[in-house]
């Protein structure tokens, strides 16, 4: 691969994917950070306040119930921790590898293109993640769709 596509495929696809996973992680921490708190901080008022006549007969209290238990089930099932960390590992490994492929080491070192390794462990980190988000969602769901529902089925 001659330097010239080299550089074109970093400033291009690299770059793009680069500040994806960043931009992705970022996100994913953010509203799993909001989430924690609001659940942590809700909670911690709910119980103190209980005490207080007034509070504990008005609206508020099964509203902060409920926005807690919908904090809660939002964050499990939009796994904003999950992703976080593994949009961020994906992030760690494409900023190393230019390092790697500059000082010529790892797989860099005995290979007559490094250009072409480069592109193609980048390539290769890129569809794992992607693999490994796919496998996981799908046995998510299989496992839903296996479980017997409550009430139904044979009777003893």
């Amino acid at each position: 691969m001659s330097d010239e596509k080299f550089a074109e495929y970093l400033n291009g696809r690299y770059a793009e994917m680069l500040a994806y996973y960043d931009k992705r992680a970022v996100q994913n921490k953010l509203a799993y950070r909001l989430l924690s708190w609001y659940i942590i901080v809700i909670s911690g008022f709910l119980a103190p306040m209980m005490a207080i006549k007034d509070f504990r007969e008005s609206l508020l209290p099964p509203f902060f119930t409920a926005s807690v238990a919908v904090a809660a089930a939002v964050l499990g099932h939009s796994k904003f921790h999950e992703n976080w960390l593994r949009y961020r590992a994906t992030w760690d490994c494409l900023k190393r590898e230019p390092q790697l492929h500059a000082a010529g080491i790892g797989i860099y070192q005995d290979t007559s293109d490094r250009n072409a390794v480069f592109v193609s462990q980048i390539e290769a980190l890129i569809t794992g993640e992607g693999k490994e988000w796919l496998s996981k969602h799908a046995c998510a769901d299989e496992a839903k769709r296996e479980q017997p529902i409550i009430g139904v089925g044979k009777s003893t």
